[in-house]
């Protein structure tokens, strides 16, 4: 290969490293999130989503250099140095995971009396720790799985290291379902059906925060679910041995992407900027507020 072309290899592949954030459906959420929200961009919603993405991003560019110099291949396995710079990606795509799925909890916690007091609150906090919790057990485990096994040993660790992901994804998947169950009836109960919030029924912005919140969960409850029986497939072993791993990979990746892709649809429909009153110690209260 000439210089000529080498230049133009590493220009090329450096230039794949540098855009993969605006490769991302989030890059572009985000920007319009931001267009429409420019008088609410300081909000706790906000920052969230704005550093999901970040977070999100960085991992898509330190994959995307992965993929430069290994490929789609396992030789990944052949050098502490592969293993490392492809799971710090992961390292950063569930960090912007952890840090969206605080998103549910943002747009709760602004509404309810005394949230300390509140047991569906707290069980909502402990059941997103509880997931949190699984995304970084699944950081730590690859981070300290011992890779040279699969290159000493071959499928036999090679099977037992997938065995152990899809164990820690069908953990997470579990408390997916069980986190947007526990925020639904929390809202609902403590919401929606008080009675303190029936002199704003009729208020237009008050209606479309209902009406988007209910969407927003139902929605990303219906995706956790369809990736939990997914996941759950992977320990069923008829089902296992018919469907490859690599394809239910795919479309667990899916699963779990449309969630978060919710979320920001969620955040730019509700821009209204009506100030909706609560009750009479909060006259006025604006609902992108923490």
């Amino acid at each position: 290969m000439s210089e000529g072309m080498n230049k133009t290899y590493f220009v090329d592949e450096i230039s794949k490293v540098i855009f993969a954030p605006f490769n991302s459906v989030f890059f572009y959420f985000t920007i319009v999130m931001i267009v429409v929200h420019k008088n609410n961009i300081h909000t706790t919603p906000i920052k969230i989503l704005t550093l999901h993405f970040l977070l999100r991003a960085i991992g898509d560019s330190v994959d995307k250099v992965c993929y430069i110099l290994i490929g789609e291949n396992d030789l990944i396995f052949s050098s502490s140095l592969l293993w490392n710079i492809k799971f710090t990606a992961l390292v950063f795509w569930y960090c912007g995971e952890m840090i969206g799925d605080f998103y549910l909890l943002s747009r709760t916690t602004p509404f309810i009396m005394s949230p300390f007091k509140n047991i569906r609150l707290v069980i909502s906090y402990i059941t997103y720790t509880l997931l949190a919790l699984g995304k970084l057990f699944l950081i730590i485990f690859h981070f300290f799985y011992p890779y040279q096994k699969i290159i000493r040993y071959g499928s036999e660790y090679y099977n037992k290291y997938w065995d152990g992901c899809w164990n820690v994804q069908l953990y997470i998947s579990f408390f997916s379902v069980l986190y947007d169950i526990v925020v639904y009836f929390t809202m609902k109960i403590d919401l929606f059906d008080r009675d303190i919030y029936s002199e704003i029924e009729e208020n237009k912005a008050w209606k479309k925060y209902r009406k988007m919140s209910r969407l927003r969960i139902k929605y990303v409850a219906i995706f956790a679910v369809g990736n939990f029986m997914l996941v759950l497939i992977t320990k069923i072993s008829p089902l296992k041995n018919i469907l490859p791993l690599g394809y239910l990979e795919y479309y667990r990746k899916i699963l779990v992407t449309m969630p978060y892709v919710m979320l920001y649809i969620d955040q730019i429909l509700i821009s209204e900027t009506d100030m909706i009153p609560i009750n009479e110690s909060i006259v006025h209260m604006n609902i992108y507020s923490h």
